[in-house]
């Protein structure tokens, strides 16, 4: 069932060690009593958030609060409808699965109508396919690109455009889905109830895909709020912040879509740092 008011957003924005993390700790802390609370951070940072969460919110910080990555996120919504008997692929049956996509398509292929079946070959295949799946790129687009193309470059998108028709239909042939975990947590999110009426923040992201962005619209929807924190600076054009405010407006817009209300934060200045220090760091 679909929220009848979206979740607001808030959008924490600012340089590195300004306390944006500090600042999720405490919402987080001052929320916590009246609503569960998740914390959704990449793989590698989810071992140093659980410990933060734990020295921040102290020992009754697990009545009402949990560190969860996109992975764990999946886990959770497959348990609650019933998605986990589903079979994901490992990295060597992936490897097979494109191996079997190239003999599939071979004879309609231009440029790489001789494929190699060196494993480093076919594992440069499978990494391509893997990120136009991330960014949720379509058969169509890339077939679309290839006639506004010329020359190699044509046939080249042309060939890819084939065999990641070919690796797609692979991996969802004769009703099983064998997508990977994030097209499934997308395809069950809405479904389940898992997140409806929790307070979610998102902390130590540079940047998000498009099937995050996918994940980031159904939370909207059902959560009861979404709290971001991104490392950029408004009006920078430094090319370290480019990426962080990037998202900053994508977040805003995809916010206008599902009518979400938009609450800016900036992060609490710092005191103590010499003029001199400040200077150099800001250039």
């Amino acid at each position: 069932m679909e929220r009848v008011v979206a979740a607001m957003l808030q959008l924490i924005r600012g340089r590195a060690n300004t306390g944006k993390s500090r600042m999720v700790l405490s919402l987080m802390k001052e929320n916590g009593p009246q609503r569960e609370q998740i914390l959704l951070v990449p793989d590698q940072a989810s071992y140093a958030a659980e410990v933060d969460l734990c020295r921040f919110l102290g020992d009754e910080a697990s009545r009402y609060a949990q560190v969860l990555t996109f992975s764990r996120l999946t886990r959770r919504v497959l348990a609650e409808t019933g998605g986990l008997e589903t079979v994901s692929l490992d990295g060597g049956g992936k490897l097979l699965m494109m191996e079997r996509a190239l003999l599939d398509v071979s004879s309609h292929l231009t440029v790489y109508r001789r494929p190699s079946q060196k494993a480093a070959f076919l594992q440069a295949f499978l990494d391509l396919m893997d990120e136009l799946q991330r960014y949720q790129v379509t058969m169509e687009q890339l077939e679309e690109q290839a006639e506004r193309a010329e020359g190699n470059t044509r046939l080249k998108l042309r060939d890819i455009a084939l065999l990641y028709g070919a690796y797609r239909a692979r991996l969802c042939r004769d009703g099983v889905n064998l997508s990977d975990d994030m097209d499934k947590l997308i395809a069950k999110l809405a479904q389940s109830r898992y997140i409806d009426g929790k307070d979610v923040y998102l902390d130590g992201f540079a940047h998000f895909t498009a099937q995050e962005m996918a994940v980031l619209d159904i939370l909207l929807r059902r959560a009861n709020s979404v709290t971001v924190a991104l490392l950029g600076e408004a009006g920078s054009r430094q090319e370290i912040f480019q990426a962080g405010n990037r998202a900053y407006d994508a977040l805003r817009e995809l916010a206008a879509g599902c009518g979400s209300p938009v609450v800016p934060i900036a992060p609490p200045e710092r005191e103590g740092t010499p003029d001199a220090l400040r200077h150099l760091e800001e250039q």
